[in-house]
């Protein structure tokens, strides 16, 4: 489906023409792109872009943008082992997804986090806010007091720095991304957490005909969680649901939910699993870390 472009005046909430814009560009009237198919459209306003790409050259060297990737702040996962595992812990300016079954360690992994983020950088956090959407109900604030005081934080100062909202359908994901840009500028956020970005799409998006209208609509909320990264210098994460391989002799028995949107537009895949007690973590695809795994735990002060 062909997308248009368009311009939307914030205050009057009507569509402009691009050209009548251009015409109208000596007014200081404030703008948003508009990247619409029909029903469903997803803004990007203008200081974003500006902000991604100000100063930016066409082509810089591969050597600039490799001292840039080395030197980019990581946020510990609170484990040494998945943080070997994932060369220092999770990568800013990308989308790390985190899949597996029920009671493998996603959410763990997602409360822990959002008390490593608030942490000093020499201490493995990223000294910022973060942004919780819970789709599930499995965040738990007492949960995340118990890790911040067994690792030697004030509960209460580590919950004022996580701003959490719980909903329960797509309309309202995309409007909690778009409603985070203020939040991302005013409260030094520097880790989104989604868990889990893709149930509210299975439980709205019902059979075979709806897979088109579902898969487009996942690829923009991506898109925007991409560009929210970027723009920001900030980590996002997200968990996914598996489903059973319908061909258990080709490949894995379980395999990751979004089909390939979500492979395409995540930076780093982990899969996490259980066998008996234990847990493992498996990187699964990324391009800058081979295949490996390792295992991990799960206690007191989160993961560990």
């Amino acid at each position: 489906m062909k997308e248009r472009l368009a311009l939307l005046d914030e205050d009057a909430s009507v569509f402009y023409n691009f050209e009548d814009v251009l015409l109208n560009a000596s007014t200081n009237q404030d703008y948003s792109l508009i990247f619409s198919d029909n029903n469903y459209s997803i803004q990007i306003r203008t200081y974003e872009i500006q902000k991604i790409f100000q100063n930016k050259k066409y082509f810089e060297r591969a050597s600039d943008y490799y001292k840039k990737l080395v030197t980019a702040p990581r946020c510990s996962t609170g484990s040494k082992r998945l943080d070997n595992l994932l060369r220092g812990g999770i990568e800013t300016s990308a989308i790390t997804e985190f899949y597996g079954e029920y009671s493998s360690g996603k959410s763990q992994i997602c409360m822990t986090l959002s008390v490593m983020c608030q942490r000093k950088k020499e201490e493995g956090g990223l000294e910022g806010g973060v942004i919780y959407i819970d789709t599930e109900g499995t965040f738990r604030p007492d949960r995340v007091s118990e890790i911040a005081s067994f690792r030697g934080l004030d509960p209460r100062t580590v919950l004022d720095g996580i701003f959490y909202t719980r909903i329960a359908d797509v309309e309202s994901l995309e409007g909690a991304i778009e409603s985070s840009l203020k939040l991302v500028e005013d409260q030094k956020i520097k880790l989104v957490v989604i868990d889990s970005l893709i149930a509210p799409f299975r439980a709205e998006f019902l059979g075979r005909e709806s897979l088109q209208e579902r898969q487009q609509r996942l690829n923009r909320v991506l898109y925007k969680l991409k560009t929210i990264s970027e723009a920001y210098d900030l980590a996002v994460v997200v968990t996914n649901q598996v489903s059973s391989n319908p061909n258990p002799f080709v490949g894995e028995r379980l395999r990751a939910t979004g089909g390939n949107v979500m492979a395409h537009a995540t930076t780093h895949r982990i899969f996490l699993y259980r066998q008996g007690q234990k847990r493992f973590a498996k990187i699964v695809d990324s391009p800058s870390m081979p295949q490996s795994e390792t295992e991990f735990s799960v206690g007191p002060s989160g993961v560990e």
